[in-house]
């Protein structure tokens, strides 16, 4: 789910899902999310936890964006 590249916007902390991702995220059910959350975490330096809440939270955000024929994008920060 996560292994494309994503170009920067003007921002350059700011970069825009792409599409295939979006439908990816749309579609995904919680057993999947599951599934990818187990192995996404160990890469982000995540709990199992807070990864799966991110994707849950994500896959929100691409159900509403696609309602509203939008995009989304994420802003990547540095941890506090």
């Amino acid at each position: 789910m996560f292994n494309e590249v994503w170009a920067p916007l003007p921002d350059d902390n700011v970069v825009e899902l792409p599409p295939a991702l979006i439908a990816q995220l749309v579609k995904a059910d919680p057993a999947r999310m599951h599934d990818v959350a187990l192995s996404w975490a160990p890469l982000v330096g995540m709990g199992f936890h807070e990864a799966f809440a991110h994707l849950v939270e994500l896959s929100q955000l691409a159900r509403t964006a696609v309602s509203r024929a939008d995009t989304v994008c994420l802003e990547i920060t540095s941890p506090a």
